[in-house]
């Protein structure tokens, strides 16, 4: 196999960039993703040196990685996720250590289960986030891709609240979920994308190889596909409910109020959940959000057992070499009617205590 980048342990990968009709390349995938793990991000804005020029997405992803508590499992989900996870066994294990923080490993034939050790010392803050946690072995595999020219190659997914404590480890007061993850992670092997602004599109197909083992000729049809997806339904609304009711809210509103009085903490993040039953498929949930609200950050995953559809307008944090990016949307406000709204918004934040507040939390 022509290698285009080989890993420091022996890896290989070979890309084949395929070019796609600019208008067309991504039609049609999000329809997919209703039956199909994969994902799709777009923008709904495009600001040079801050909101991505680019779409992009994937179907049909060959490995995926799952974290609960202290034990991540990468699961291959067809053939050729099963020489791959093979393939990058040694990446993710190699020898238990600190690097790591592998406690225990267990393989099976298409899975590879990982115990995380659990820290039994504190560690200062600029150590915090290289301590034993969920992310050891993936921040492994992505070091290995280190130099690899291609940018798009990589893990996609959704992290959880829950991840925090895998750094920050306090007693939780709150009860979770059995079902319930800190991470969820595709490698994918094909990944389709549109340059907005250059307008072209490419598809990026990957082999993997090490000496004579590879991902060359096998399947990528899904061990377990998933159920095809409702259609639309009619737009009625539907029932919402919440797990707190508007005075429960407003009761911790007034307790966080008081902590915030005595000194306990400067910002407390509250939270209620709403949720509501419907048919509608994640496709047109997509179509319709990206629709109504246009955002510089806008996806579609689809995990299996679930699914996360949003629009957002937030870059909170960016990281490319060595250069991090903060743009929180605090302090901000949206633009007036004309210069004279403008202004006196302006104004209005300049003299928000919270608003500095806030901006001083985030920095």
């Amino acid at each position: 196999m022509r290698a285009d980048f080989t890993a420091a342990d022996g890896l290989a990968v070979a890309a084949a960039r395929t070019p796609l009709d600019y208008a067309t390349a991504l039609d049609g995938l999000a329809r997919r993703l209703d039956s199909k793990r994969g994902a799709l991000f777009s923008s709904g804005v495009d600001y040079p040196g801050r909101y991505s020029r680019w779409a992009f997405g994937f179907e049909n992803p060959p490995l995926e990685f799952v974290g609960r508590g202290r034990t991540l499992v990468a699961r291959a989900l067809n053939e050729r996720g099963v020489a791959l996870l093979r393939l990058i066994e040694p990446i993710l294990v190699a020898a238990p250590g600190v690097a790591r923080g592998i406690a225990a490993s267990k393989r099976g034939e298409t899975t590879l289960t990982l115990e995380i050790e659990t820290p039994t010392r504190e560690f200062a803050e600029e150590e915090r986030s290289r301590q034993p946690s969920l992310v050891g072995p993936l921040r492994a595999l992505i070091e290995a891709f280190r130099g690899c020219p291609d940018r798009f190659l990589g893990v996609y997914g959704a992290f959880g609240y829950d991840l925090l404590f895998q750094f920050d480890p306090i007693a939780l007061s709150l009860a979770r979920s059995a079902a319930a993850k800190e991470l969820h992670l595709f490698l994918p092997d094909s990944i389709v994308a549109v340059d907005r602004r250059r307008e072209e599109a490419f598809r990026f197909d990957y082999e993997f190889a090490r000496g004579a083992d590879s991902t060359i000729g096998l399947s990528g049809d899904c061990f377990a596909p998933l159920a095809p997806a409702p259609g639309a339904a009619a737009d009625a609304a539907p029932a919402i409910d919440s797990d707190l009711t508007d005075a429960e809210y407003a009761a911790m509103v007034d307790r966080a109020r008081e902590r915030i009085r005595i000194g306990d903490v400067f910002e407390v993040v509250l939270s209620r959940t709403f949720h509501a039953a419907t048919a509608i498929a994640p496709s047109e949930l997509h179509r319709r959000m990206v629709a109504i609200n246009p955002s510089p950050y806008e996806f579609l995953i689809q995990l299996g057992d679930e699914q996360l559809v949003g629009t957002s307008p937030e870059m909170f944090v960016r990281v490319e070499g060595d250069r991090v990016e903060s743009c929180p949307i605090s302090g901000t406000a949206r633009r007036g009617g004309d210069a004279m709204e403008d202004a006196a918004r302006l104004k209005a934040l300049i003299n928000s205590e919270k608003d500095e507040v806030e901006l001083t939390m985030c920095t």
